[in-house]
């Protein structure tokens, strides 16, 4: 079993978190809040990809960030 986490912002400003699977998900098990038991298990349906295979590259490459305002 993997492990469950919960993804927390503590900036004023919106956050985006980006999951990524690789190979990708095929099913997903949703779990109680209190007691971390799973409640659910559903298949994933499969997406096309909306970017190219070199988008993650080029996004993640340190010359492409942006500077914070």
């Amino acid at each position: 079993m993997g492990t469950v986490h919960d993804v927390v912002n503590r900036a004023a400003a919106p956050a985006t978190s980006l999951h990524v699977y690789s190979p990708p998900l095929t099913s997903m098990t949703y779990y109680d809040a209190e007691t971390l038991t799973p409640t659910d298990t559903v298949a994933v349906a499969p997406e096309r990809p909306v970017l190219g295979p070199a988008a993650g590259a080029y996004a993640l490459h340190p010359a492409h960030r942006r500077a914070a305002p």
